[in-house]
């Protein structure tokens, strides 16, 4: 399970790596009620496939949409970055960013994704990349309705730098920072 995020109405959302509809791990939302008590809101079951499964990641909000990875599934198996997007009716829908494809991309994030300058968003993938040690990259958003675009900022080599980033990266004054956890270090990117 994830850490839990507030929005400014006072509700918490988070994430279940199993469980759901499919066993694949659910996005949730807790409603506070009064009185100490809270209703849940389901907010999307992962089938495990295309959309995605075991989302492990800590979620980002923005603008009332809730952004986060899963380490299994999508279009190559390998994760992707989601968004869920409330639809004013109660639902929400959910939508891939991202699959990624196990290769020079990376693979198996674990860490949350943040955002940078221009609505892009930031993240590492835990396995992949060019000495298949994790990445840290980049996701812009398309100018014009299409894909999302992936740009790797950093492949690890497992040596010396460090190898399988699975934390949520911190932002600050334009960089970059995180840690990897074979072996272990500490990193920094610019944005």
């Amino acid at each position: 399970m994830s850490n839990l995020i507030l929005d400014s109405k006072g509700n918490l959302y988070g994430t279940s790596v199993l469980g759901g509809k499919y066993n694949s791990g659910f996005v949730f939302g807790l409603k506070a009620q009064g009185g100490g008590r809270w209703s849940e809101i389901d907010i999307y079951d992962f089938t495990g496939g295309s959309d995605g499964g075991t989302p492990m990641s800590n979620l980002t909000l923005q603008a009332g949409t809730l952004y986060g990875t899963t380490a299994s599934g999508g279009s190559a198996g390998y994760g992707t970055v989601y968004r869920v997007t409330p639809t004013g009716s109660g639902t929400w829908n959910e939508s891939v960013l991202y699959s990624f494809q196990g290769g020079d991309d990376g693979a198996t994030p674990e860490g949350g994704v943040v955002f940078g300058t221009g609505g892009a968003l930031y993240g590492t993938a835990s396995a992949g990349g060019s000495d298949a040690d994790g990445t840290v990259f980049k996701l812009t958003p398309p100018s014009a309705p299409g894909p999302w675009t992936l740009n790797v900022l950093y492949a690890f080599t497992g040596i010396f730098d460090g190898g399988r980033p699975e934390a949520t990266l911190l932002l600050r004054k334009g960089t970059f920072y995180g840690t990897t956890t074979s072996p272990s270090a500490v990193f920094d990117v610019k944005e």
